[in-house]
């Protein structure tokens, strides 16, 4: 996969990151590593809600899979932001329908699979949005 790194902006950002599948968690945690992003790692739903809850004022951004045992990642969603109403969540799946995972309005969906190029555009473009809000 080819990349042109000069487009992207690096973070220094820590983002925690939920995902049932060791292979994807490990293939996130060093893809972020790689852009400077610290990275907290969740292996299903209710452990992403109990790290979120240890560490969630050091947490910039969650990106959460939706399909997950213990919690689904709808719920996680739903759960931090009744915690923290404007923490800033990304939801990702191979199985996306609106319908099925009851995706609510404002909830930001990556469907898998994404290019490396796509997803952090799409973390940078969600963290600088949310800082933006702070800056008036």
């Amino acid at each position: 996969m080819v990349r042109n790194d000069a487009a992207i902006s690096y973070g220094g950002e820590t983002v925690l990151v939920a995902d049932d599948d060791p292979i994807v968690r490990d293939m996130l945690y060093n893809l972020l590593t790689e852009f400077g992003y610290s990275v907290i790692l969740a292996s299903n739903g209710q452990e992403a809600v109990d790290k979120y809850k240890q560490h969630g004022s050091t947490i910039h951004l969650v990106l959460s899979d939706i399909v997950m045992p213990n919690k689904d990642g709808v719920s996680v969603y739903k759960e931090i932001k009744e915690m923290q109403p404007d923490a800033v969540i990304l939801l990702m799946s191979g199985y996306y329908d609106p319908k099925t995972f009851n995706i609510a309005e404002g909830m930001q969906v990556i469907p898998k699979p994404f290019s490396i190029d796509v997803l952090i555009r799409t973390i940078r473009s969600s963290l600088d949005k949310e800082c933006n809000v702070y800056e008036t």
